[in-house]
């Protein structure tokens, strides 16, 4: 789509150095059409979305929608599979068969208990997302863009991982810093610029390396404390 394609264009013409980084987590997900009977439970554990560490592993379930009268909810799930090959084991999985990723989940998952692993046993080899879903990384280098004119915010500037829960929350931020710069330098758009990108590229690299960090965490505990700790206002 063209709203993928032009701020990938507009980096590369800002910091010609841009480069995507592999992630070391490897997803594999699917979306599924759940009935009242089938959705209430995972409803009544968490209402948005679960999210759950094993070894070198991290599943995350989440709801998409729910229909008007309540009846069915379309979720996704997703195995994020850690591995010490990364590119390696992207070419399986861009490679492999809807049913062999099917395979690899539920192999992935067998220790998990049960009310986690119910929506991966409703699902068919037909609900796995295809092509599949990549993770990569990627933060600004530590210089502003010099343009006068034209930046970038969001995952344009700044691709993480899902497991701080950051992205959206740093792309907001962006969004205001940019939108009260311009607005204090309505006349030298070239300062708000500059000013916005000092603020934005240090933070969006803080994101991009504490969602890896989280990432390496052994438990969902330590992430949460970290937070916390760090004041970033991301998880509550």
């Amino acid at each position: 789509m063209l709203t993928d394609v032009l701020p990938h264009l507009v980096r590369k013409q800002l910091y010609s150095s841009s480069k995507l980084e592999q992630s070391s987590f490897i997803p594999i997900a699917a979306e599924i059409h759940l009935t009242k009977e089938q959705y209430e439970p995972l409803h009544e554990v968490g209402s948005a979305g679960l999210f759950c560490y094993g070894p070198n592993l991290r599943y995350l379930i989440g709801l998409l929608n729910i229909s008007e009268d309540r009846s069915s909810a379309l979720y996704y799930w997703a195995c994020c599979i850690r591995s010490n090959t990364p590119e390696k084991e992207w070419e399986w999985v861009r490679q492999a068969s809807s049913q062999e990723l099917y395979d690899r989940c539920v192999e992935e998952t067998k220790y998990l208990p049960p009310y986690l692993t119910d929506i991966i046993r409703a699902t068919t080899p037909e609900d796995m997302v295809m092509p599949p879903v990549r993770f990569v990384e990627y933060y600004l280098p530590d210089v502003p863009s010099g343009a006068s004119r034209v930046t970038i915010l969001g995952d344009a500037a700044h691709v993480m991982i899902p497991f701080y829960l950051a992205g959206a929350n740093t792309a907001i931020k962006d969004a205001c810093d940019l939108a009260r710069n311009m607005s204090k330098n309505s006349q030298n758009p070239h300062l708000a610029i500059q000013r916005y990108e000092k603020r934005m590229i240090t933070r969006g690299r803080q994101m991009v390396l504490r969602s890896r960090k989280a990432g390496e965490a052994p438990t969902l505990n330590e992430i949460v404390v970290r937070a916390n700790d760090e004041g970033s206002g991301i998880l509550w």
